[in-house]
């Protein structure tokens, strides 16, 4: 099995100790907080020897002295942690066996404590379950590291072999294709089922190519620039690669690669890299790129071709001013205002769903005050009920404001008489409010009923004549580009204005915002 011949075997040296005391007792370090906390350890045919330390420098002194059998730490201690220990253990000695134990552990802390090499793990709900579990993991590390010492052992062999089948099942069956490569011979060592298929050929064939035949265009740069990072740090990365398949196709690649590691890591020249085709992947980029040019040439036409008319028909309406037309120009103002309002809208739907980038500390009072000085009406007042500062692009979180309280407003107050709201018989109120990782705009209109609020979001959804329906599409893509989750709240978890009365209409949660300062 090829994997056999790249696998680390570990051996220990004749000149250490034996894992057994000269008095045929078994013994154990401890790290705990003193030695009240040592608990019981009892093995099935040895005597049990147990001590303890707190100081992991005379740790690490006094097991590097070769007297001890095993050593078991306590995750949580006043000064340090385990995790700390196992690592400064396994950087002397990456068999000797090491217990963690951890009172209400976690999956978290036992991928941890994998990670670092403990030999074994052991969580508790409390310390008086220790002495009950302690014992037999302690001697099964014990035997662990007895086997691995032995060389011969058939138990560390049948371990060997299964590890051994399970790379090479990994390395056979991948839906990557995988390569072995002598770095300095720029040769293959040894190729996978999906290697042969993604390139054409057949296993003898492939081997008996060099890279430069596979990537005749890209050899320069891949020299250059990747095997060279693969070869000073250790491992590398690279998504602009094509590679030339056996019948001439060009097939764009991604590859990762690392050093196999071997007794002499300055001496390895051996290199596992893995090669994945991303040819739907750079299809589907030119065709959104292609559709994004498409959207570019719409917002062009819109920007040209309907707005220098609208220019033009709201320069002549001024020569219409005073001629007694007041009610048919009024009109013609409100259409015209309305035109401009849907064009702004829709440059700004078709430029939205970028990623905010543009980042900066922004106080919610202040601009929310900014946002409102723009939409304001005698018919609705707001109220901010927040102090906090937030991370965000101040230019679309102020498309954002406005929009939101627009479409609020639109809804909120009649469209043709400012008839104040039906559920108080006051202003209209708007609220700004907290959530506890992020905020809430609600009002005290008339709400938006439960079989539309799936559609509200929607560009071009509206049920009123004034609205565009591209407001709210443009709060959510904003909310998106920061990387925020934006919800329509029911009416009853609408948030309270702070002088006693609910909120019955519209609330707009905003979840996931990167809150800079609380006040």
């Amino acid at each position: 099995m090829f994997v056999a011949r790249y696998l680390r075997l570990f051996t220990m040296s004749d000149e250490h100790p034996s894992p057994v005391g000269g008095d045929n007792a078994v013994r154990v370090l401890y790290a705990g907080e003193d030695e009240s906390t040592i608990p019981s350890i009892s093995l099935n045919d040895d005597a049990v020897r147990t001590e303890s330390e707190q100081d992991p420098e005379i740790i690490l002194e006094r097991l590097q002295n070769g007297s001890f059998d095993c050593l078991v730490s306590r995750h949580s201690l006043s000064d340090w942690d385990g995790l700390s220990l196992v690592e400064a253990v396994r950087s002397e000695d990456p068999w000797f066996p090491v217990v963690l134990v951890a009172i209400d552990g976690s999956e978290e802390l036992a991928a941890d404590a994998i990670s670092a090499g403990v030999t074994e793990y052991v969580p508790v709900d409390s310390p008086s379950q220790l002495s009950i579990t302690l014992g037999g993991r302690v001697a099964t590390a014990i035997e662990r590291y007895r086997d691995w010492r032995s060389g011969g052992n058939e138990r560390c062999d049948s371990s060997l072999r299964r590890v051994s089948e399970r790379y090479e099942k990994i390395f056979e069956y991948s839906n990557d294709a995988i390569m072995l490569v002598d770095m300095d011979q720029e040769q293959f060592l040894e190729v996978n089922t999906t290697a042969c298929e993604m390139l054409g050929y057949d296993r003898e064939e492939l081997l008996a190519l060099e890279p430069s035949d596979i990537y005749p265009d890209d050899i320069g740069k891949l020299r250059s620039e990747f095997l060279s990072e693969v070869r000073s740090e250790g491992a590398g990365f690279t998504e602009d690669m094509t590679c030339l398949t056996k019948s001439g196709e060009a097939v764009p690649t991604e590859i990762s690669a690392a050093m196999l590691d071997t007794e002499s890591a300055a001496e390895s020249t051996t290199m596992v890299a893995i090669l994945r085709d991303v040819s739907e992947r750079e299809a589907y980029r030119e065709e959104l790129e292609q559709e994004i040019e498409r959207l570019d040439r719409f917002t062009g036409v819109v920007t040209h071709d309907l707005r220098n008319p609208l220019n033009v028909a709201l320069g002549r309406l001024e020569y219409l001013q005073g001629e007694g037309n007041g009610e048919h120009i009024e009109a013609i103002e409100r259409s015209l205002e309305r035109m401009e309002r849907l064009i702004e809208d829709l440059l700004n739907v078709a430029h939205g769903g970028q990623i905010a980038d543009d980042l900066e500390p922004i106080s919610l009072p202040t601009i929310v005050d900014s946002c409102w000085q723009n939409v304001a009406t005698d018919e609705a007042r707001i109220v901010v009920e927040t102090e906090r500062t937030i991370l965000a692009d101040r230019t679309q979180l102020a498309q954002m404001f406005e929009n939101i309280f627009r479409n609020a407003l639109e809804h909120g107050i009649s469209e043709t008489s400012g008839e104040q709201t039906p559920d108080t018989g006051e202003r209209m109120t708007i609220v700004v409010g907290d959530l506890a990782d992020g905020l809430y705009v609600a009002d005290d209109g008339p709400g938006i009923p439960p079989e539309e609020r799936e559609q509200v979001f929607e560009a071009g959804y509206s049920t009123t004549t004034q609205g565009t329906g591209f407001g709210l599409s443009i709060v959510q893509r904003v909310a998106e580009a920061h990387g925020w989750t934006v919800r329509l709240a029911d009416p009853d978890q609408c948030r309270d204005t702070g002088s006693g009365t609910g909120l019955s209409g519209a609330c707009f949660e905003f979840t996931d915002v990167d809150i800079v300062e609380d006040s």
